[in-house]
C-alpha cells in the first residue's frame, strides 16, 4: 500500500536506541520526505542512572548525556525544534498544531513546577471553547513511593493526572484515556454531546455503558486505554 507523505503527520525516532552521530541525518531524511513532525518518548528507566539518596530522592537522572551520549535528550530536542520561532500555530484539518520552542519543563524530577501545565491551560482557554470529554479521578488517589530524604511513604494526588482525547470522524468515534499516575486509577468521564451509548475497550472487549453523558473506566498505571464509542 502506498501513501503520500503529506498524509502522514510524522514519524518516530527512539533517540536512546540510536547513535547520536546519526540524529541529524535521521531528522533531515524525515524532513526530506515531507514529514512535518518527529515524535519520540522518554524511557525513564534508561535515564535513571543512579539509586535514590538524600540529594536525589527519586534517583539520579541523566538527560544531558553525562553518563551515556544516547541519553542526551536536550541535544536531541534541540536538533528537532523548528528554527527560532517561539510559538508556531498551524491548522491541520479541523485541528491545530502548536509548537512552543521555549523550554518550560522542570529540570529535576523532584521539583514541583507547574509552568508547562499553566502554558497548556492558557492555550486551551484561548483556542478551545469546551472540551468534548471531561476526566477526573472518581475518588482521591493515593500511592506508595519514595519520600524526600529517603524511605517510602504514602503520597496523595493533589491534581488530576488523567487525560482523555475523543477522536471523531464521519464513520466512528474513538476515545483515548491516559493514566499518568503510578497506580491504577478509576476515572469518571463526562461527555459534552454523548448522552447514552457504550464504550468498548479495544484491548479487553469490556463494554462500559454511558448513562446521562457519564461513565467510569479503570486504567492501569502509567498506561492508556483505547475505547470505541458505540
Amino acid at each position: 500500500m502506498n501513501y503520500d507523505s503529506k498524509e502522514i503527520f510524522g514519524a518516530e525516532i527512539q533517540y536512546f536506541r540510536t547513535d547520536p552521530q546519526y540524529w541529524p541525518t535521521l531528522i533531515q531524511r524525515l524532513k526530506n520526505t515531507g514529514l512535518r513532525c518527529v515524535t519520540t518518548y522518554v524511557q525513564w528507566g534508561t535515564h535513571l542512572v543512579g539509586p535514590p539518596d538524600k540529594k536525589h530522592p527519586v534517583g539520579i537522572l541523566d538527560f544531558t548525556g553525562k553518563t551515556n551520549p544516547r541519553l542526551n535528550l536536550m541535544k536531541f530536542l534541540g536538533l528537532a525544534k523548528p528554527g527560532r520561532q517561539t510559538e508556531l500555530l498551524k491548522r491541520i484539518g479541523k485541528g491545530m498544531l502548536i509548537w512552543q520552542a521555549a523550554y518550560v519543563a522542570q529540570d529535576k524530577a523532584e521539583e514541583e513546577s507547574l509552568q508547562s501545565i499553566t502554558w497548556v491551560g492558557g492555550l486551551l482557554k484561548q483556542h478551545v471553547t469546551r472540551a468534548h470529554v471531561h476526566i477526573q479521578p472518581a475518588a482521591p488517589v493515593e500511592w506508595v513511593d519514595w519520600l524526600p530524604g529517603g524511605g517510602g511513604g504514602v503520597h496523595k494526588g493533589t491534581r488530576n493526572l488523567g487525560s482523555a482525547i475523543l477522536q471523531k470522524s464521519r464513520r466512528e468515534q474513538v476515545l483515548f484515556v491516559l493514566n499518568h499516575y503510578i497506580d491504577t486509577v478509576c476515572f469518571s468521564l463526562s461527555f459534552k454531546e454523548i448522552r447514552s451509548g457504550e464504550l468498548c475497550n479495544l484491548d479487553t472487549d469490556e463494554v462500559i455503558p454511558i448513562r446521562n453523558g457519564k461513565c467510569v473506566v479503570d486504567v492501569d498505571r502509567k498506561s492508556s486505554a483505547i475505547f470505541h464509542v458505540n
